[in-house]
């Protein structure tokens, strides 16, 4: 086997194979003396000594990789030499000169010295395989030397009641911390030399008072003479008491007599003023000394302790433990055993608010590190101690009436006019408030907070939380106490209070399994109670958007549970369906609930299977009854409107707006009848100016700027923030705040989407590559299978499809129309890098389309090179409406009062630009005018050519089809929406009325629709179907007849010769029309196979 490791080395490349035989007796010998490739290196120089340092490298990056790569070998030959050591041979020793050996210990050789630690601890470690696990091994096994040291001193660690002595040794092993056990080693060591002359001097093993610590400190300077040794018997006396849960107003390290003689003894030693001369580095002590003293702690350690249990709050996915014993957690209880009264006047019992900000931030949390690390619980004492521990800051608001011991800590995000960002609390205190975020989390399932405040006895008179968000209030009782509630405004309520002098109704919470949830934004105030009032408070800020990544990502991953989290995770992370995080901005929770959702079974994963929805409530179309269905030559599905599973459009309109509370239907009239009264003033002949846009000679836009401004006003002022309404968001046409302010009347349950969290339309919407979009089960069914792409290399920074001066011009002429219109912007490629450094700055080829009307559509590839779209995930099922839709409706109108539907057809002018990303996306979304330019154009908006344009816009326009419908109530009007193509239909005696009032609220939103694309009559064209209303009959268009007549004639003449892209064009435009002539169904069977 040694040969075979020797010949694996040499072949390796290794040049000194043989000079490393001389050395080594073996090679497992030569792994002992190497843990990392700077060993190897130094090893390489030791053994070659006269070799180029570019050699040296070389040498041990082949003796390192060597190692690494024969780990399994060389534990055989390991357990090769165990075994043989275990037998007793007689054999003649190598001639060795004792002088040498001496020589080579006592000369102080720092290569020695390493490699004889590493040798220690792969002896201690039993030869564990890889450096990682040795060290581990070695930490353990000093630290529980040390283990043994704290229960022979009873330090109060030992007071804690445990199930078994292993469970002690893992607490005290958490107590040491991250120390290396090379630190371990040496605070142990030299322990042992304090613990032999305390025993032998004083009669016991541990000092008792701070006499003690100083009589050693002047044996030190007297008989070492060294500052090295008062420093490292200093450094072993605070790790014991510190990590044996000494309180620190009893830690004789701290004290104030013990820190001056320890200052003054080095001071001494520093200036040559004692007489004794260092001693040698290496001491040896006896085996049998070793054998003794470990029998002694063993024994200590097999005595039996008793164990009390109590009741605790529990705390998900932090360990498996059923309960928590009632124990003196570190820092939980006051260590007065050792306290020398004698001394009492020289300690000091409080330390200054900096020494005990620093105290409670390197100690504090480093103890409750136990509590989310070992353990599913917390008991009330421990959350009692903590809240004492804990910093007290300055408060807001408290009431008049001061209560003594009253204190309160603040921990996660928070929000000042612009600015948003996390607590200082947060980074000092990161355990403790991971704890308090935990607690809240396991306790309020579903519930979403982006902070915390742990109150003790404290009062807080009548406020409003003006800076929260639209999110309840979560209280906690983390103790016993009588009465204790919340007063809170509510119009229903029997308890009157004085509100800056002024009686307002409201009522009484009382605590329902030690929880209380309330609407922030009513007045309220705490009641009075009895006992002591320890409650934990979360809360979510106003505007979580302003959030950086960074600090969200932190919150997150501490335990907050902010608002849109649980979306970023994909369908199989298992997240609850009915929380927030799961559908975020769709089913919030309503401001003034107490209840808690239930959480829902996690999603399956997407993929050719067929996968179930996610739940979706037909309560928040605010409808009445079920939807209709779309039925079509024997086919039945949901019906789609292309706004939304909860757009009212999918009902019957003596349906619409039944379930809508009285709040939002007096709303939703009182907008109505202002729009009918615009347009009764503004469109004088309903019915000629209906004929006129259907035939295409309405010229200009549909309503003069003038009184639709007005208009926008009255709307406005109807809003509970019209100051807010009145704000444009830059680049974007639609009135988002009023949109958001209106739809949240009405009850929609996408609204938040437009204004709240970070990503959202006013902030910037998400592209995609980062994290999943979606579910968004109220708007869209979740998708069945995932869109592939094609593959291809990564290239970042691709080149034009074509380049030339005219293409050239074309794409600047198209990209300075955009910036004109804010939707790109310019900058050097220097500075793009800069902003968007590595993969978040990607360039990608561009393409231009010819389109019908002699322009041109600029293509951005967000799929080749830069792989943009094979990094999006869309969790939702984009649907359009199509035949089963319009045969629906036609089906609806031949039994209705107003038989005969007459139709409008529109288009949204550059769709899938009217969108804003979030900045920290626009850098994938980047391209330029020739391949080699110097400047990079930046997209703010969507993108033609990027997976998730479509979500996107789909999602906005269902926020303006649904709030459009939603006024219009039980009107005899329907909307269909395919992509950007708008189909507006209506019968009966009001149907030009209906038809006029539907544009104008698209209008009213800021819809911006193409002037050359506006057509409707009895029969329509649209998007490919030939529908006629009038004898109720629907096919296929002609235009898309003859394309389709054209292609096959085509490749019938080119000898059926085709590529693979027209032929997949041809096979999706015949699948397109199978929706309408099914008999074509079966032929198409072979070209999807």
């Amino acid at each position: 086997m040694d040969d075979r490791l020797w010949r694996l080395l040499e072949d390796s490349g290794c040049t000194c194979v043989s000079e490393l035989r001389v050395h080594f007796a073996t090679p497992w010998h030569v792994a002992c003396s190497v843990d990392s490739l700077e060993d190897a290196i130094v090893l390489a120089e030791q053994v070659v000594p006269k070799a180029s340092s570019a050699e040296h490298k070389r040498i041990g990056g082949h003796v390192w990789k060597w190692i690494s790569d024969n780990t399994d070998l060389l534990s055989r030959v390991q357990a090769r030499l165990r075994s043989k050591a275990t037998r007793i041979e007689a054999s003649a020793g190598s001639k060795v000169s004792p002088g040498e050996v001496f020589d080579q210990l006592m000369s102080g050789s720092l290569e020695l010295c390493k490699q004889t630690s590493r040798a220690h601890s792969r002896w201690i470690s039993n030869g564990a395989g890889t450096p990682v696990e040795a060290e581990k091994a070695a930490k353990r096994f000093w630290g529980t030397v040390l283990v043994q040291i704290m229960v022979e001193a009873r330090l109060p660690i030992v007071e804690i009641a445990v199930e078994s002595e292993e469970q002690r040794v893992m607490y005290a092993l958490r107590a040491l911390g991250t120390r290396r056990s090379k630190t371990l080693r040496n605070r142990a060591r030299t322990w042992r030399k304090a613990r032999d002359w305390i025993q032998s001097v004083k009669g016991y093993v541990f000092p008792r008072s701070p006499a003690d610590v100083v009589d050693y400190l002047i044996f030190l300077e007297q008989e070492s003479g060294t500052k090295s040794c008062i420093a490292e018997f200093m450094s072993a006396l605070s790790v014991l008491e510190d990590a044996g849960q000494v309180p620190v107003s009893n830690q004789l390290c701290k004290n104030r007599l013990v820190v001056a003689a320890s200052k003054g003894s080095a001071a001494e030693v520093q200036q040559g003023k004692t007489g004794k001369k260092q001693e040698p580095c290496f001491k040896f002590a006896k085996p049998e000394v070793i054998s003794n003293y470990m029998r002694l702690i063993w024994r200590q350690l097999k005595a039996s302790q008793g164990m009390m249990k109590k009741s605790c709050l529990r705390i998900s996915g932090l360990g498996s433990v059923n309960e928590v014993l009632n124990q003196t957690w570190p820092l939980l209880g006051n260590f007065t055993d050792r306290q020398d009264a004698s001394l009492s006047s020289v300690r000091s019992p409080i330390m200054d608010p900096a020494a005990q900000r620093r105290y409670l931030k390197d100690n504090v949390d480093a103890d409750f590190v136990f509590l989310l690390e070992e353990h599913g619980q917390v008991s009330q004492a421990q959350l009692n101690r903590l809240s004492e521990l804990l910093p007290d800051e300055d408060r807001v608001r408290q009431s008049e009436d001061t209560i003594q011991g009253q204190r309160s800590f603040t921990s996660g995000a928070f929000v000042h006019k612009d600015r948003a960002g996390t607590r200082r609390n947060l980074d000092a205190f990161p355990f403790a408030s991971e704890l308090l975020a935990r607690l809240v989390a396991s306790n309020f399932p579903g519930r979403v907070f982006s902070s915390t405040a742990f109150f003790r006895d404290l009062k807080q008179p009548l406020h409003k939380d003006t800076t929260n968000g639209r999110y309840d209030n979560l209280l906690l009782a983390c103790s016993d106490f009588v009465d204790g509630g919340l007063w809170v405004q509510s119009d229903a309520g029997d308890v009157e209070r004085l509100v800056n002098g002024v009686p307002m109704l409201g009522k009484s919470l009382d605590w329902e399994e030690r929880k209380i949830v309330f609407n922030p934004h009513v007045w309220h105030s705490t009641e009075d109670w009895g006992g002591c009032r320890l409650v934990l408070a979360a809360y979510t800020i106003g505007n979580d958007g302003l959030l950086a990544l960074s600090e969200r990502e932190k919150l997150s991953n501490m335990g907050f549970v902010l608002p849109g989290q649980g979306k970023r995770g994909p369908p199989d992370s298992g997240g609850s369906c009915e929380d927030d995080g799961a559908m975020e901005h769709v089913e919030p929770t309503p401001v003034g609930e107490s209840q808690v959702d239930e959480p829902g079974e996690p999603g399956p994963l997407l993929g050719d299977a067929t996968v179930e929805d996610l739940p979706f409530s037909e309560l928040k179309s605010g409808c009445e009854g079920p939807p209709m269905v779309g039925d079509f030559a024997g086919a039945t599905d949901e019906f789609v409107d292309g706004f939304g599973r909860c757009s009212p459009g999918r009902w019957k309109p003596s349906c619409r707006g039944r379930c809508l509370s009285p709040a939002a239907v007096a709303f939703a009239r009182s907008l109505r009848d202002k729009i009918r009264r615009f347009v009764l003033d503004n469109v004088p002949d309903l019915a000629k100016s209906t004929f006129r846009l259907a035939t295409g000679h309405w010229e200009g836009p549909l309503f003069a700027s003038g009184p639709m401004d007005k208009l926008r006003e009255e709307w406005f002022d109807m809003l509970p923030d019209p100051l807010r309404a009145r704000e444009m968001i830059p680049h974007q046409p639609f009135y988002l705040r009023a949109i958001a302010q209106t739809l949240r009347i009405l009850e929609d349950p996408d609204y938040r989407i437009i204004e709240e969290g970070k990503f959202c339309f006013c902030n910037g919407v998400e592209v995609g590559h980062t994290s999943p979009l979606g579910p968004v089960p109220q708007v869209f069914r979740r998708r069945q299978k995932g869109q592939k792409y094609d593959d291809s290399e990564w290239e970042p920074l691709m080149g034009n499809y074509r380049d030339g001066p005219e293409v050239e011009k074309a794409l600047l002429e198209a990209f300075e129309k955009e910036e004109a219109e804010g939707r790109m912007f310019p900058l050097s490629f220097a500075e793009a890098r800069n902003r968007y450094p590595g993969s978040s700055l990607r360039i990608a080829a561009q393409a231009d389309i010819p389109k019908p009307d002699q322009e041109f559509r600029v293509v951005h590839d967000g799929t080749h090179g830069v792989q943009v779209n094979n990094e999006i995930v869309m969790n939702d099922r984009l649907e359009s409406p199509g035949a089963r839709e319009v045969s629906a409706i036609q089906k609806l109108g031949s039994v209705a009062s107003g038989k005969v539907l007459f139709g409008l057809v529109g288009d949204v002018k550059k769709a899938h630009r009217r969108y804003l990303h979030h900045p920290e996306h626009w850098g994938v979304l980047a391209c330029r005018s020739r391949t080699d330019s110097p400047t990079v154009w930046l997209n703010r908006t969507g993108t033609f050519g990027i997976a998730s344009a479509a979500f996107w816009f789909a999602r906005l326009i269902g926020l303006v089809g649904r709030l459009s419908l939603r006024v219009l109530l039980d009107a005899f009007v329907f909307a269909l929406i395919y992509a950007d193509d708008l189909h507006l239909l209506s019968g009966g005696p009001n149907r030009w009325l209906n038809l006029w009032m539907l544009l104008a609220l698209f209008c009213l939103q800021g819809t911006p629709f193409s002037e050359k694309k506006r057509r409707g009559g009895l029969q329509v064209d649209w998007v490919g179907y030939w529908i006629d209303y009038g004898r109720f009959k629907l096919g296929i268009s002609e235009k898309r007849c003859q394309w389709i007549i054209r292609s096959v004639e085509s490749m019938e003449g080119d000898g059926w010769l085709v590529d693979v892209r027209r032929f997949h064009e041809l096979h999706g435009r015949l699948g397109f029309m199978s929706q309408v002539l099914v008999w074509m169904r079966p032929f198409l069977a072979p070209g999807y196979a």
